[in-house]
């Protein structure tokens, strides 16, 4: 883009440098004399000049840049205009030094424009049209004269082309600061874009988790009172209920503090796998029959192997599987159908959870496992939660170098997954 707008201006300055030559030369016409310069053909060349630089002006350089095509007209400009000088050399006789230094003009121009292959070149060719003309002379023009002319059009060209050489490299680097400039600036308002939605998320997480904290402690609260001051009253099934429900918030609460803990653990690097082989189906059923209470508002099936064994920390492991099965159920209708399913294949067994929900929109679907995240309007949310859940189960399966899988088609329901290496003890077992 910068090398397209230095030859865009120069263009238009060789256009205006046209114009003036030209205009420099009409006193040759206005003042006529027996010179040969004031000739027809030299007034022809020079009006088929003018009309040249009447149609250079019309082109549509810009588009003809963006095509790769301005380039290849700028060298038959060039071409012209060396003929064209060369021509008017030749009709007006070799006493004419100020004709000889129109050379001059077509020298910076090509000096200024075209990398130096090109200037080579226009160089060369230039050369060899004056020399031309002066073998079609007879050679009128002393040897000295030839070299000293032919000679300052090449420091001409030297000097234009170094200084052209120059002003592009600093154009360039303004355009790549400029650019940089851009970039760093965009980087700079996505920053401040995702600082933004994290202060955002962090709000909302803090006001969901001092509901989460409330709740159950306005409940624990409440059950406390009332047993203290009634439980002589109570029958011993409403006393079981109420203890019931103490120790369920009371569980809530634990949970909610380990899972910060754990995080708290984890940023400082002090959260530790300790692996063990787990055969799989018998701690998938252990873990239902833990959870029986959490999930019996649904219909969940496990359906995994008998003798597949992978390695991993099976406390940390539980916390996944459970978060995972704790979260379909909160988010997927009573009644709907929960599946805890596992399979071994190529080496690595992968334990899923599937429900029949509503799915999760495409534009969640990259956000599920990041802190504070939480889908769906906060204002309608009816769901419960931290937004620390999957981001936890997410970290604890990176501790194990693996990760979770989110598969999900809104109206018929979601697959989280992830996988573990099968033990070697039973890799070659069947499934």
């Amino acid at each position: 883009m910068a090398l397209t707008e230095y030859r865009m201006r120069t263009v238009r300055i060789g256009v205006w440098a046209t114009w003036f030559v030209l205009a420099a030369l009409l006193p040759y016409f206005l003042y006529p004399g027996d010179d040969q310069i004031n000739g027809p053909a030299a007034f022809a060349t020079i009006a088929v000049a003018a009309v040249g630089a009447i149609l250079v002006s019309a082109l549509p350089w810009r588009r003809l840049f963006e095509r790769g095509l301005g380039i290849r007209f700028m060298y038959a400009w060039s071409v012209l205009d060396i003929v064209l000088i060369t021509l008017l050399v030749a009709f007006s006789g070799h006493s004419h030094m100020e004709i000889f230094f129109l050379y001059a003009f077509t020298t910076l121009f090509f000096a200024a424009s075209y990398p130096v292959g090109g200037q080579i070149a226009l160089m060369a060719f230039t050369f060899a049209c004056y020399l031309a003309v002066m073998q079609i002379q007879g050679w009128p023009i002393e040897t000295p004269d030839l070299i000293a002319r032919l000679g300052l059009l090449l420091v001409l060209a030297y000097m234009a082309s170094f200084l052209s050489r120059e002003l592009q490299h600093e154009m360039r680097d303004a355009a790549e600061a400029r650019d940089e400039s851009v970039r760093r600036a965009t980087l700079l308002q996505e920053s401040l874009k995702r600082s933004a939605e994290l202060d955002r998320m962090k709000s909302d997480f803090i006001a969901n988790v001092s509901h989460e904290l409330r709740t159950p402690l306005t409940a624990i609260e409440g059950i406390g009172v009332t047993l203290e001051r009634h439980f002589g009253t109570l029958d011993e099934k409403t006393q079981r209920e109420f203890l019931g429900h103490l120790n369920a918030n009371a569980t809530s609460l634990h949970q909610i503090i380990t899972t910060l803990l754990d995080f708290s653990r984890i940023e400082a690097g002090r959260l530790e796998l300790d692996p063990r082989e787990v055969n799989v189906r018998a701690w998938l059923e252990t873990l239902m029959t833990r959870l029986r209470s959490v999930v019996e508002s649904h219909r969940v099936t496990l359906s995994a192997p008998e003798e597949v064994v992978v390695r991993g920390d099976p406390v940390l492991l539980d916390r996944v599987v459970e978060n995972l099965l704790a979260n379909a159920v909160k988010h997927t209708p009573e009644g709907t159908r929960v599946t805890l399913s596992a399979r071994a294949e190529n080496g690595r067994a992968t334990i899923s959870v599937s429900d029949e929900g509503p799915g999760i929109p495409s534009e969640e679907l990259s956000h599920l496992g990041t802190r504070f995240f939480r889908g769906g309007d906060s204002a309608t949310r009816q769901t419960r939660g931290t937004g620390l859940g999957l981001a936890f189960a997410r970290e604890i399966l990176r501790l194990h170098g693996t990760d979770l899988e989110v598969e999900s088609e809104p109206g018929r329901g979601s697959r989280f997954s992830f996988s573990l290496p099968v033990s070697s003890s039973v890799s070659g077992s069947g499934v």
